[in-house]
């Protein structure tokens, strides 16, 4: 009797997270609601966030400690954004 191998879905989607798609690692938006804050940065629905003011974001438990006491009048963002197979920069002051 053959055995039968069961890979589960999570260790699949374990896989293509890390190395077999050719996107980069980062925190990936689904979508961005028109007018929000997201929005207002310049990012787009697709848009892979790689970094934050130079520090890595990989899951939203970083992406909401990196926004953490930020959006006060006089502060400013660092966005590094992979989109379409390029990493742009986009640099936001809050007013």
């Amino acid at each position: 009797m053959k055995k039968q191998i069961f890979i589960p879905l999570l260790a699949l989607s374990l896989f293509a997270l890390n190395g077999f798609t050719k996107e980069p690692t980062g925190f990936k938006f689904s979508e961005i609601n028109p007018g929000g804050l997201y929005d207002k940065l310049g990012l787009k629905n697709g848009d892979i966030l790689l970094k934050l003011n130079n520090g890595v974001v990989k899951d939203i438990g970083a992406l909401k400690n990196a926004f953490q006491g930020l959006k006060r009048k006089g502060d400013s963002l660092k966005l590094e954004v992979y989109r379409n197979g390029k990493t742009e920069t986009f640099n936001y002051n809050f007013k």
